[in-house]
């Protein structure tokens, strides 16, 4: 513990030096992070100018807003050009930062200097009752065995020897603590050249940097919201044009991004067990017909056995509604489904009908044209 202890004197010191140290590595590291943002966001920007199309969502851009755009990337440009003379973050910062946090790590508690002191008391007041005991015994003891004063001379030397020992580390520390002392000094001249101008515009594009951040999750925030009131309401719509129970009065989008069956008295049914199974199937459909509303991107869509959870009621609703729900789908469905005479809730939509028939072990199955309703 003794050779810590010059670490104690340092402390104060040492740790406001890492704290700059940290400050400065930070701007350094914050300032090339900056750039190689505004490179990714040049590099976006360019591709949606390119492709007319906004590169986070896929919107399809007017003239009016690929002229902003463009104007976004000559700042951009400039913004990359100015960021361009800053260098990669100076990682000899973070090598004396280090050395003074192992340094600081090897600092002793107040509890171990108070054990320090507390044994060399107890080292001193030792010897000095050998020595008291020593003369006393060699006073009254003439003619006696001197083994009893030869073990506590030993005893005594003992004590010196460690005593000696303890002070030969503390003198070794003292050594250690001006070689870091000279470091610091080093440290200091380094700090000292640093151009304070050159700090204060890379503090200023940090914090304009940071604006821009947030005005793009704002942007985003905004967007997102948009977007799932838009899906709540087209997934109420479908929902409310194949659903037969009228206490049901609309769906919303829950934390789990999956939808809850709001009632007419305002009460959410978000649990699986407050749902039948035909109730959630028809949830499920809402979700599907919206999303493929609301997206961007127009797709077809494959259902594998929708009808297998409905009634008859309910089945024939979703049959009546598909056409709407896409330009294009592709159901899969068994003969206990779709069922003859089915397809005339269809209203003649059907573009193709195609059948599955298992022939044996041997042969497998077999796909061919058939009608809608047929074998």
């Amino acid at each position: 513990m003794i050779e810590k202890l010059y670490k104690n004197v340092l402390a104060p010191i040492a740790s406001t030096l890492i704290e700059k140290f940290e400050i400065q590595s930070q701007q350094a590291l914050d300032m090339y992070n900056q750039k190689q943002r505004a490179l990714e966001h040049a590099d976006k920007l360019k591709k949606g100018i390119k492709e007319s199309k906004c590169s986070y969502c896929g919107t399809v851009l007017d003239e009016k807003k690929l002229k902003e755009l463009e104007a976004e990337l000559e700042e951009t440009k400039i913004r990359i050009e100015e960021l361009t003379q800053i260098p990669e973050p100076n990682l000899e910062y973070e090598h004396s930062k280090n050395t003074l946090t192992k340094m600081m790590d090897d600092v002793l508690s107040s509890e171990d200097l108070e054990e320090i002191d507390k044994k060399i008391n107890e080292y001193d007041y030792e010897i000095a009752k050998l020595n008291s005991e020593l003369e006393n015994v060699k006073s009254k003891l003439e003619g006696v065995d001197a083994d009893e004063p030869s073990r506590l001379e030993l005893q005594i030397r003992t004590n010196e020897k460690e005593s000696g020992r303890l002070s030969g580390k503390i003198e070794a520390k003292k050594e250690e603590k001006l070689k870091l002392l000279e470091e610091k000094s080093e440290l200091d001249r380094k700090i000292d050249a640093i151009p304070q101008d050159q700090l204060k515009k890379l503090n200023k594009r940090i914090i304009f940097t940071d604006s821009i951040m947030r005005l793009f999750e704002r942007a985003i925030s905004t967007f997102r919201e948009e977007q799932k009131a838009a899906v709540e309401e087209t997934a109420t719509e479908i929902f409310r044009e194949i659903r037969s129970k009228e206490e049901f009065d609309r769906l919303k989008i829950n934390d789990q991004y999956g939808l809850s069956i709001i009632t007419v008295h305002n009460t959410i049914l978000d649990r699986s067990e407050w749902r039948s199974s035909g109730e959630e199937q028809i949830v499920a459909l809402s979700l599907i017909g919206a999303l493929n509303k609301c997206a961007q991107v127009k797709a077809p869509i494959f259902m594998d056995t929708p009808f297998g959870r409905l009634d008859v009621t309910h089945g024939e609703r979703v049959l009546k509604y598909l056409p709407k729900m896409s330009d294009q789908i592709v159901l899969l469905v068994t003969d206990r489904e779709f069922r003859e005479g089915d397809e005339i809730h269809l209203a003649g939509k059907i573009k193709t009908d195609l059948s599955l028939k298992y022939t044996g072990e041997k042969e497998g199955s077999i796909i061919y044209p058939t009608t809608a309703g047929g074998e």
